[in-house]
């Protein structure tokens, strides 16, 4: 499987996906469904770590599919952190940004699993601060 999915802390409140190789449609789904099953079970809030540390290939189409898979997240989602140093993704995704709307406000960039715990650390705080 090219896609898989595990919590990333013991409180359960980041879903890490790993992403490897080509990523097929079938995959990235059933992996995408696990983690909004895992997101579903707590009650608190969830962030996303995407980590695509090798050369990862998307499936076909991903761009125009993102707004329908970012608009039926579970209600508790949190931000989502892309780990990627591929410029072809991130050029990938500042497509996707001036498609969604403040997509800015909630997905970030990292070049490191610790610059993207810190991303999600920052995020938290700030949505602590204004609630």
């Amino acid at each position: 499987m090219s896609v898989h999915v595990q919590w990333h802390d013991q409180g359960q409140r980041i879903v890490y996906y790993e992403f490897q190789g080509t990523i097929l449609w079938e995959d990235y789904v059933a992996a995408l469904s696990q983690g909004r099953v895992m997101m579903q079970s707590v009650p608190h809030q969830v962030c996303v770590l995407n980590a695509m540390l090798t050369d990862v290939h998307l499936p076909e189409g991903f761009v125009t599919k993102v707004r329908t898979i970012l608009e039926t997240e579970p209600e508790n989602r949190g931000c989502i952190v892309f780990i990627s140093p591929s410029q072809a993704f991130i050029q990938m995704m500042d497509k996707v940004q001036r498609i969604i709307p403040n997509f800015d406000e909630y997905c970030f960039y990292a070049d490191t699993e610790a610059e993207a715990l810190n991303c999600i650390r920052d995020w938290n705080n700030l949505q602590a601060r204004t609630s």
